[in-house]
């Protein structure tokens, strides 16, 4: 794999390749008998961005939920709260 594919790809992630992303780039580009020119690690980095995404989604999504079930509880607790407040007062009545 060439610097430039290399440049490209972390261009695109936004951050350095680690060592284990760059082997497994290598070694796809070495299966597929890859020259350091061929236009296609352009695509190979496009997938590669697209494998990080979509394996991170997950977490992303999960993280995203728990937020939203937070907000969920507090705004249950406040109403459950102001129930019982107007419960009690008006036996108190």
């Amino acid at each position: 794999m060439s610097m430039d594919a290399i440049a490209r790809i972390e261009k695109l992630r936004g951050r350095k390749l680690s060592a284990e992303e760059a082997a497994r780039l290598r070694e796809t580009g070495n299966m597929l008998n890859l020259h350091a020119e061929d236009a296609v690690w352009d695509i190979l980095a496009a997938l590669e961005y697209q494998r990080v995404f979509y394996q991170e989604l997950p977490d992303k999504i999960a993280g995203a939920s728990m937020e939203i079930l937070r907000g969920i509880s507090v705004a249950a607790e406040k109403e459950a709260a102001a129930a019982q407040a107007k419960l009690a007062d008006s036996v108190v009545e």
